[in-house]
């Protein structure tokens, strides 16, 4: 359910055709959940992934807490 959530809100941040695959990372320290969307992006924009990742996470978690608070 969450993992859907989070794939639903980047899609409609990224508005472009890339194939969005959620993850769990294999160390705790690195979150719960890990996406290969910057890298996807970086591929045919020319930027760099960590400049588009910055980018989504500053759109993301506003969005994706909304939509989280209605299961808390």
């Amino acid at each position: 359910m969450l993992r859907e959530i989070i794939r639903e809100e980047l899609a409609k941040i990224i508005k472009e055709d890339v194939e969005i695959k959620i993850s769990e990372p294999e160390r705790a320290e690195n979150g719960d959940y890990a996406s290969n969307v910057a890298f996807s992006l970086a591929k045919s924009s020319g930027r760099k992934p960590q400049e588009i990742a910055e980018e989504l996470a500053q759109k993301f978690s506003s969005k994706i807490a909304e939509r989280i608070a209605k299961f808390l």
